[in-house]
């Protein structure tokens, strides 16, 4: 019983070629016709395994289908997904902090890639958590204690150019 269940995990993890891949013969043993398969040499095969073509094709036309849907709701809800994202950012730099400000102003008004703050900066990591800045490198800057270079996310960037007024 472990071993099936093993191969059925292992089947489920492979993805979609797979999937397709026993829905083809799943699909060809079942359908195809007997003078065919007799041709093949698979009609005892058929005749001897039909449940178990029949839940092989069950299961993975449900997999298959499964995966589709799910490729398509992504792709639907893709645009969604961005203008909430757009809409978020906006609101977040809309209220950001006179400190927060500040701290980008280099960024935009400066033209600035990186910005260094210790590891234990509070705007830095606020504005991380908010997803306007990253922390560019995991190591530190030579002869600082725990300063760090922090970049500003592209988007931020991008809608930042458009609207420096944002942080005035």
């Amino acid at each position: 019983m472990e071993t099936i269940a093993s191969v059925v995990l292992a089947l489920l993890k492979s993805g979609l070629r797979i999937y397709v891949a026993v829905l083809i013969a799943a699909s060809a043993a079942l359908f195809l016709p007997a003078g065919l398969l007799e041709t093949l040499g698979i009609s005892e095969f058929r005749n001897a395994h039909r449940m178990e073509l029949g839940f092989a094709f069950l299961a993975s036309a449900s997999l298959v289908t499964g995966h589709l849907l799910f490729a398509v709701g992504n792709l639907v809800s893709k645009p969604f997904r961005q203008r909430k994202f757009a809409r978020d950012l906006r609101e977040t730099l809309e209220t950001l902090t006179y400190d927060e400000k500040m701290f980008l102003q280099p960024y935009i008004h400066g033209g600035e890639n990186s910005n260094i703050a210790s590891y234990a900066d509070g705007v830095a990591n606020g504005l991380v958590a908010k997803k306007i800045l990253y922390r560019a490198s995991n190591a530190s800057i030579p002869g600082t204690i725990l300063a760090f270079p922090f970049n500003m996310q592209p988007y931020a960037r991008k809608d930042l150019m458009k609207h420096p007024e944002l942080l005035d």
